[in-house]
């Protein structure tokens, strides 16, 4: 599933400097603080999406908007229009090419811990990883100044390590890639992000079109905790 690129000329400049000035734990702990310090954010973002059995990529973006504990909107605008909604308890896919919406309880698929879903959990990401300091390239400075690998605590089913880009001035995630079992790989760059802002909670409730098909998946016995 489930963006914020941030480039900036001077935070890639200091950035070697600036590593080694501030310890591994002192950033860890920043970047945790400041991640718990999120309750909400929206965002533009832009994700790339390899298919290991395929060797192919596909681009695609549109906007998102998170609130903890377990709510969140994607709208893709490309390649093709789709939305993602959770309203903390129940999750929407809908296709509107396809006039389906497919209707899944949210504790069948994931947790409020599940590393997937990190980004709105409302958990802190110590209690979910195992969290490292990693070298950055350029490339890396580009998306943010600061790499951190996260590799689950509990076994994952979808997720074997996430890799964090973090703004060097804020300590704000600016993109993340996800790594699964199987070589596939989700990476997503945020712009414009809006952070604990005002948010209508209406954005957090699917609203079927007439029409549309409606597709209940059936309520396994995981919960959401």
């Amino acid at each position: 599933m489930g963006t914020i690129a941030f480039i900036a000329a001077f935070f890639m400049a200091v950035q070697p400097l600036y590593a080694a000035e501030t310890g591994k734990d002192e950033i860890i702990k920043k970047v945790e603080a400041r991640f718990s310090s999120i309750k909400n954010f929206s965002a533009s973002f832009r994700q790339k999406q390899f298919d290991a059995s395929l060797g192919e990529t596909e681009v695609s973006g549109g906007s998102v908007t998170m609130q903890k504990p377990l709510k969140m909107r994607w709208e893709y605008i490309e390649p093709q229009k789709q939305s993602v909604v959770s309203d903390g308890k129940t999750i929407y896919f809908y296709m509107p090419s396809d006039r389906q919406v497919m209707v899944e309880p949210l504790g069948n698929i994931l947790t409020s811990r599940s590393p997937a879903l990190f980004l709105a959990g409302g958990h802190k990401l110590s209690e979910i990883f195992r969290m490292e300091l990693e070298p950055a390239a350029d490339e890396d400075k580009m998306k943010g100044g600061i790499k951190l690998s996260l590799v689950p605590k509990e076994k994952s089913l979808t997720v074997t390590r996430i890799l964090l880009h973090v703004k060097s001035g804020d300590y704000t995630i600016s993109a993340f890639t996800i790594y699964d079992w199987i070589g596939n790989r989700t990476e997503i760059e945020f712009t414009e992000m809006k952070i604990n802002g005002r948010i209508n909670q209406s954005v957090f409730t699917f609203n079927r079109p007439a029409g549309v098909e409606v597709v209940e998946m059936p309520r396994l016995d995981f919960g959401t905790e």
